[in-house]
Parts: structure tokens; C-alpha cells; sequence
């Protein structure tokens, strides 16, 4: 436990120092900067979730692009942004630009960041022990990206909260042994709910995680054998007809939201689809073009190969650009080196071999990924990321889903280090 101590105080210390280390200094980055200190807080797409001089107003674009089409995301971050400007305003007297607003919303994402850190170390202990749960919190903390998303303020550590709260009731509600209270049972049902409602309110992705995971208990509820489960304080056949209820409520809020939300997905994936930039020095726009003249040939052999060549440019295109390795989409428009270096390394250095590690540890773990209950939420953020394949790879949609990665990553580990450990002795 001491090692685990440790690191929780280490990354409370980072966490503090990064944040008041911003009040002096704003943090550049590739549009704008971040930090209380900033002028203009760079939340991602902050138009899109605010109007600086209507904070309370419509929220989302009005005809998009002279497209005459307007369009909005989820209403759940806009609201927590509205709580920010309304203690802002009506407390301080201080408009969305200034120290106090900024102040506001990193704290919010800070305590969002503090809880995640928390659960990180409950959901490994459940799955892999308390070293699995260490080795979690350690990755987490030793992510600059943990701290870059506290400073932005954005949506990226909500939809993490939530993904990681429904992951650990997910997880529990598999470890029946862990529940011997008829109200541990509530709370776990009641976590999972809110958490379920909340992700679906966020943002599509996040609603397409919840409606897996719906699809998820479903499927349990109907093929499982609910009668040889060791339950104590409740029956099995409760349990399991709260968790139906539960599933299609939120899985028909989930489907709602999409709908809803479907101009604002479709106008992202359009968008993406044109972006320009350079993919390994080699112009996308270019790459593009000749793909597309070797679809349009009569030849069967080349229109294969452009199929062939698509499916190697989306799947490297798709796996560079969730581990942050990868070239710039717009590098020219960047008027800092930081932001650019930084990302490259993060990429190269953490984000690579994380997933390198988490795909060797979900193969080899795989009968203890299914038995934990970690399999529903493994899959669900599979589908949360692999939108990246409809649009623009970025790291920051595969942080948002990374729990369960994470959690794989360290029971390979884990176990890598108790075979060194024996091996000691050989």
C-alpha cells in the first residue's frame, strides 16, 4: 500500500503544480493556449459550447460552412459550462475570458481527473489485485495528457469519468461476492445509470459506448444463467429484470441522442474526410486523388488495389493518429514548436507502447477479461475509437475510451513483473 500512496500523492502534487503553474503561465498549444491564465480558454471547438457574449444562449453552428445547415452536440458539457459562467457572472462578476471562469471549469475537470485516478486503482484491484490496481494509477499518472485535458477544460475528461464509472460498475456488478449489501447492489445499479444517462448526453461516441453496453446486459440478462449466481441479499431474478429496465431506458435515450445529434456526426465525418495535411510527408489530398483514379478505372486489378491500398491507408492513418504518431494535419497554421514535439513524443513514448502492451494483455488475459466483466466495456470503447475510422485520428478520442486499455496494459505488466521476480530464483 505504500507504493500506492505514493503515487496517489505524486500525482496530487503534479496535478496542483501544473495547475498553478498555469495561473502565472498559459500554456501554448496548437490553437491558442491553455491554463487559468489563458485569455481565451482552448476547451476544442469552444464556439461550438459556448457564446462568449451569450453564455446562457443557443449553443452549437448556425449555417455551418454557408451550408445553411445548423446543427448541435449534446447538451450535457454546454450545461456544466453554463454552471461555470452563472458562478462566474452572479458570484465574482467575471465574464467567460477571465481568470475566475478559467479558474471555474479546470476544477471542474480536476476533480473529474481525481475520481478517474480513484476508480483507475478500484476496477484494477477488482480484475487483476492490488498490484494490477497500482501498476493502473502509475500509467495514469505518468500520462501528460492526464494534466494537458485538466488544463484544457474540455469535454475529453467527462466522457473518461463516465466511461471509467461505468466500467467499475460493470466490473462490480460481475464480482457478486464483492456486493453483500442489498444497498452496495443500489448504489452500483444507481452509478451505472447516471453514468450510462450522462456519457449518452455528452457526445455521440459517447452515446454509441452506452448503447453497447445496453446491447451488452441485454444479451447477459437473456443467454446467462441467473439462477446458479451467488447472490446473497437480493434474487437473481430482480436483479436481473432492474438491469432490462435499465438497459432499454438508456439504450432508448442513447438512440434518441444519436438522432438527434446525427447532423453534427455527419458534418464532423464530411469535414474530416477533406482534411488536408501531410500523412508521413506524403500529401493526403495527393494520396487521395490517386486512389480515387485507380477506383475509377475499368480495370479490375487496379480497382482492387485501390481497395487494398484505402484499407492500409485508413487502418495506419487510423492507428497512427489515436497514438498521437502521426504527421500534422496542418502543421503550417502552428506557431509554436512545443505543441508539436511534445505530441510527436508523447506518441512515440507512451501512447505506442501502451497499445502495443494492452493488445498483448487483452490475448493473454483474455479468459480473465471475460470472467471480470471488463470484456462489455473493452468492446463498447472499441466502438467508442473506431469512429476515427469514419474521420479525423486524434489521441484525444482514444483518451476519452482508455480505461479498459489501461487495465489490460496492466495485468501484462503485472504479470511480466512477477515472472521476473521468480526468475530471480532460478
Amino acid at each position: 500500500m505504500g507504493g500506492v500512496k505514493f503515487i496517489k500523492w505524486l500525482f496530487y502534487f503534479l496535478l496542483v503544480s501544473f495547475i498553478v503553474i498555469s495561473f502565472f503561465f498559459a500554456i501554448p498549444i496548437s490553437v491558442g493556449e491553455i491554463g487559468i491564465s489563458s485569455i481565451n480558454l482552448a476547451i476544442g471547438d469552444r464556439t461550438f459550447y459556448i457564446n462568449d457574449l451569450d453564455p446562457f444562449g443557443a449553443k452549437g453552428y448556425t449555417n455551418y460552412n454557408n451550408t445553411g445547415i445548423s446543427f448541435s452536440g449534446g447538451i450535457l458539457y454546454p450545461k456544466i459550462l453554463e454552471v461555470a459562467s452563472f458562478l462566474s457572472d452572479k458570484i465574482f462578476n467575471q465574464g467567460t475570458t477571465s481568470t475566475t471562469w478559467n479558474t471555474i471549469v479546470i476544477s471542474f475537470a480536476a476533480f473529474c481527473a481525481v475520481i478517474t485516478h480513484k476508480l483507475l486503482y478500484l476496477i484494477g484491484n477488482l480484475v487483476g489485485g492490488k498490484k494490477t490496481g497500482y501498476i493502473c494509477i502509475l500509467i495514469y499518472t505518468i500520462c501528460p495528457y492526464t494534466y494537458y485535458y485538466v488544463l484544457c477544460g474540455g469535454i475529453t475528461n467527462y466522457t473518461l469519468l463516465f466511461t471509467t464509472l461505468i466500467t467499475y460498475s460493470c466490473v462490480k456488478l460481475f464480482n457478486f461476492k464483492e456486493l453483500e449489501t442489498h444497498s452496495a447492489y443500489i448504489k452500483e445499479l444507481f452509478l451505472l445509470t447516471i453514468s450510462l444517462l450522462a456519457l449518452s448526453l455528452l457526445r455521440p461516441s459517447g452515446g454509441i459506448f452506452s448503447l453497447i453496453i445496453c446491447f451488452g446486459i441485454l444479451a447477459q440478462a437473456g443467454f446467462r444463467n441467473w439462477s446458479k449466481l451467488p447472490l446473497k441479499v437480493i434474487s437473481a431474478q430482480r436483479l436481473k429484470n432492474t438491469l432490462i429496465i435499465i438497459a432499454i431506458s438508456t439504450a432508448l435515450i442513447s438512440i434518441n441522442e444519436l438522432f438527434k445529434t446525427r447532423s453534427y456526426s455527419m458534418a464532423a465525418i464530411n469535414g474530416s474526410l477533406d482534411y488536408g495535411g501531410t500523412f508521413f510527408g506524403y500529401s493526403r489530398d495527393l494520396l487521395r486523388n490517386k486512389l480515387f483514379l485507380l477506383s475509377s478505372t475499368n480495370n479490375l486489378l487496379d480497382y482492387s488495389k485501390s481497395v487494398l491500398y484505402k484499407i492500409i491507408f485508413m487502418v495506419s492513418d487510423f492507428y497512427a493518429g489515436i497514438n498521437d504518431v502521426r504527421d500534422s494535419f496542418s502543421v503550417t497554421g502552428e506557431e509554436s514548436l512545443f505543441p508539436f514535439l511534445a505530441r510527436v513524443s508523447i506518441g512515440l513514448f507512451y501512447f505506442i507502447p501502451l497499445s502495443t502492451i494492452s493488445i498483448l494483455g487483452t490475448i493473454t488475459f483474455r479468459k480473465k477479461i471475460l470472467e471480470s466483466g471488463l470484456i462489455l466495456p473493452l468492446i463498447a470503447s472499441l466502438a467508442g475509437v473506431s469512429t476515427c475510422f469514419f474521420g479525423c485520428s486524434l489521441s484525444r478520442y482514444y483518451f476519452m475510451f482508455i480505461t479498459p486499455f489501461i487495465i489490460s496494459c496492466a495485468l501484462l505488466l503485472n504479470a511480466l513483473k512477477l515472472l521476473s521476480e521468480k526468475t530471480k530464483f532460478i
